[in-house]
């Protein structure tokens, strides 16, 4: 799946460290300030910091800031054209990207940055991201804004995508979206454990 391997000091890891990402779904857990945020930009901007192995092609980078109602269009714009990465990218593709920003620009236009809510802006983005099968899609915090129930539909979204080649590395500290997943990554360990085990061991601090 996705290697990282830090060749010097990204605060907060240190040269030498390696993280395997193993699972199709991977959900980076741990206490704020442990690098999950920063995990996801180096691997999203291929920092040459850490050394990425990675055997999906195109890489799909979501930060949930972007899609907070106080975000303006220009800036939504260009994340997209920063962050996605069009590495022998196909026609089709690049015109499949070029909707979803589209339909977003509308969907977020100056009267819509008024009236709708964070979880409003952020779904529709979401559910687009079943079109870039065999993709590795980074999402930080994609749950922030979203009810119990959008968050179920939002695993239910990336689970039908698996079987296409696509993989998630996701950051959060949901206990909602926690509990969909059987592993969690703890970044604080550096690997893998049972997802219920973690929130049990979390909320028995």
């Amino acid at each position: 799946m996705t290697t990282v391997t830090i060749n010097h000091s990204a605060f907060p890891f240190l040269p030498g460290q390696v993280f395997n990402f193993t699972e199709p779904i991977t959900v980076l857990v741990g206490d704020i300030g442990v690098g999950k945020s920063t995990m996801l930009k180096l691997i999203a901007t291929e920092d040459p910091a850490a050394l990425i192995n990675r055997t999906c092609k195109n890489i799909i980078w979501w930060d949930s800031e972007l899609g907070n109602p106080r975000t303006r269009n220009y800036e939504i714009l260009d994340f997209f054209l920063q962050y996605v990465n069009n590495i022998e990218i196909s026609q089709e593709e690049k015109l499949k990207i070029g909707k979803i920003v589209k339909d977003f620009l509308v969907l977020n236009s100056e009267e819509s940055t008024l009236t709708c809510s964070h979880g409003e802006k952020l779904f529709p983005i979401l559910e687009s991201i079943k079109s870039h099968s065999g993709s590795l899609i980074l999402l930080d915090e994609p749950d922030s804004g979203l009810s119990i129930k959008k968050v179920e539909e939002f695993v239910k979204i990336i689970r039908s995508t698996i079987e296409y080649g696509t993989e998630y590395i996701i950051a959060t500290h949901s206990p909602v979206l926690i509990s969909k997943v059987s592993k969690v990554f703890n970044m604080e360990t550096g690997g893998y454990e049972d997802s219920k085990y973690y929130l049990e061991r979390t909320w028995n601090r």
